[in-house]
């Protein structure tokens, strides 16, 4: 179970605290949940979660 996440300079969770039976750990997200993403389907993904949200592509800096 994660307890805790933690964010990163750019403001997305790259890090989680994660009990397990015999203690709590710190995990990268990546190892938690592997996401293979090319360089270009990030950006459009990118620009999708933001207009999901209702913020501009521009005020992100996605112009």
């Amino acid at each position: 179970k994660i307890t805790e996440t933690f964010p990163g300079k750019d403001g997305i969770v790259r890090l989680a605290k994660v009990r397990t039976a015999s203690g709590e750990i710190l995990r990268p997200m990546q190892r938690l949940y592997s996401l293979e993403i090319n360089a270009v389907s990030g950006d459009s993904l990118r620009l999708k979660v933001y207009r999901q949200r209702g913020t501009s592509a521009q005020a992100k800096g996605m112009d």
